[in-house]
C-alpha cells in the first residue's frame, strides 16, 4: 500500500514551467536583502547621504529598486560634508531611475536650522529639486508650530511653503 501512495504522489506533482514563472512574477522578491544596514552614498569621494534602516531590500528591473523599512534615518550631507537635514519614517523608497525618494508613516524631516516637520507621506524629488507633500503637516520652529497642508520645499528645507494653513502657535512662554 505504502509503495502505490508514493506512486501516485510521484506521478501527480508536475511542474509546469509557465505557473513556477507566474508565481515568481507575482511574487517580486527581492535580490538582495540585508538586516540592520547602513549605506553611505558619495559624489566624486564626497558624502552625500547616510542612511541605516532595520531592513533594506533592493529589487531588479523594477521600481521602486530599494526598499528601506523599520526605523529608517537618513543624513544628508552638503558639500562642505556638514549634515544639513535629517529624515526619519518607517518606511522608505527610492526610485533611482527617476531620482524619487518617498518616505511613509511617522515621516519627521529635521533641518540643519532645527526646523521639524512632522506628516505621514515626503516625497524627495531630486531632479525638480524639491520636496513635497499633500498631505497634513505640522512644522515646529523655535518660535511658532504651523499646522497645515500641501507642503513644498527646497532640498535642504531651508524655504518652504504651506497650500493651507490651519493653525499658527506661537510657542513663546512668558516666565511670569
Amino acid at each position: 500500500m505504502p509503495i502505490v501512495f508514493f506512486i501516485l504522489l510521484f506521478f501527480s506533482c508536475v511542474n509546469d514551467p509557465n505557473i513556477v514563472q507566474e508565481f515568481v512574477e507575482q511574487e517580486k522578491l527581492p535580490v538582495e536583502e540585508t538586516e540592520y544596514a547602513k549605506i553611505i552614498v558619495t559624489d566624486n569621494g564626497n558624502l552625500k547621504v547616510k542612511a541605516s534602516a532595520n531592513s533594506i531590500k533592493r529589487y531588479d528591473n523594477t521600481q521602486p529598486a530599494l526598499i528601506l523599512e523599520g526605523d529608517v534615518k537618513i543624513t544628508f550631507y552638503d558639500n562642505s560634508k556638514i549634515a544639513n537635514s535629517f529624515l526619519y519614517s518607517n518606511y522608505l523608497e527610492i526610485d533611482q531611475e527617476n531620482n524619487v525618494m518617498i518616505a511613509r508613516d511617522n515621516v519627521v524631516l529635521i533641518s540643519k536650522k532645527s526646523d521639524k516637520l512632522e506628516t505621514e507621506q515626503l516625497t524627495f524629488d531630486e531632479k525638480k529639486e524639491k520636496i513635497y507633500t499633500i498631505q497634513k503637516v505640522i512644522i515646529t520652529t523655535k518660535k511658532e508650530v504651523i499646522q497645515g497642508e500641501g507642503f513644498e520645499s527646497n532640498l535642504d528645507f531651508s524655504k518652504y511653503k504651506l497650500s493651507m494653513i490651519h493653525g499658527v502657535f506661537d510657542i513663546n512662554v512668558s516666565s511670569d
